[in-house]
């Protein structure tokens, strides 16, 4: 049997036409032709984890045609696979979070958000230990947001969140100003009023592959699509059939993080499972990250 660290399910790239375009014909073909199938494996020489790759014959058009108990029994059949090599989390591509994000609740599914929040907390200390930052200015939400600005609040530099809905979180402001005592700008995005010196970090997808023409700006992205984020990782994905952006970068090494640290699935400790989608459990997967040293990955390319 294969020793393999993580499982990653994604979809093909390309929808399919005709009668199977239709959700009547689709619905009822897929349970018998669209299974999900171990299609490759992955290897991740930089951090010495090895995967495999399952792969649902369908487009991202036709999966969101899909039911959700035949998108259920996808994923049931995805994880019938992955058990047999004693794997206990499935990474799963961020693109299909909309539709398969209410399944992280009963299954041991990973898209990577506490990875990303624990980067971006690696890479955003780590451009204040070398640069003087007037002002962090954060595009776009989290999973668990309050947590994470509280723990970045905790950095003393004036921070500023901004978005295409500013009123849905002027309650949450309000409340950590009084209880916890961070003082949080709140507005609408805003890059004319952004400053020499101010960081920018970006999590909006609607802004991802944002040009940012100064160089005086300090800018981080972690949108779906972002690139050359960790270039030999993206290397080893790509020379493995994945598609080398943050979409698959982030789920992946997340999987990789909490298997490497011996984290129980849903199978196994269903406490210990909630804690690991706990507000501030990225700082315990930071920790792990840097045991391994897979934040060098990204320093050596960061800012």
């Amino acid at each position: 049997m294969l020793d393999l660290d993580f499982a990653f399910l994604n979809l093909i790239n390309k929808d399919k036409k005709g009668l199977l375009s239709r959700k009547y014909f689709l619905e009822r073909l897929t349970p018998i032709f669209f299974l999900p199938r171990l299609e490759r494996l992955i290897d991740l020489r930089d951090i010495e984890a090895k995967g495999c790759n399952i792969i649902v014959p369908l487009g991202e058009s036709n999966f969101e045609l899909l039911n959700h108990e035949l998108k259920e029994h996808l994923i049931k059949k995805s994880f019938n696979i992955i058990n047999s090599y004693d794997i206990q989390y499935m990474a799963v591509d961020r693109n299909l979070k909309p539709q398969l994000g209410e399944l992280a609740n009963n299954y041991s599914v990973v898209f990577g958000d506490n990875f990303i929040k624990a980067l971006a907390n690696v890479l955003i200390t780590d451009t204040l230990s070398k640069h003087e930052i007037k002002k962090i200015v954060l595009l776009g939400e989290t999973e668990a947001f309050e947590d994470f600005l509280e723990v970045i609040a905790g950095y003393e530099v004036p921070l500023s969140i901004q978005n295409h809905n500013p009123h849905q979180y002027e309650i949450m402001v309000h409340r950590m100003l009084y209880e916890k005592g961070c003082a949080i700008s709140n507005s609408y995005i805003v890059p004319n009023n952004w400053e020499i010196g101010d960081m920018i970090v970006s999590f909006d997808e609607a802004k991802g592959g944002l040009i940012v023409g100064s160089p005086s700006l300090y800018y981080l992205e972690f949108s779906n699509h972002s690139v050359n984020i960790a270039p030999d990782l993206e290397s080893s994905l790509r020379v493995s059939g994945i598609p080398p952006s943050f979409h698959s970068l982030a789920p992946i090494l997340e999987t990789c993080l909490l298997t490497k640290a011996g984290f129980p699935g849903l199978n196994e400790e269903q406490d210990v499972s909630n804690q690991i989608t706990s507000g501030k459990f990225f700082l315990k997967l930071q920790e792990v990250g840097d045991h391994l040293g897979i934040w060098d990955l990204f320093l050596d390319n960061g800012n």
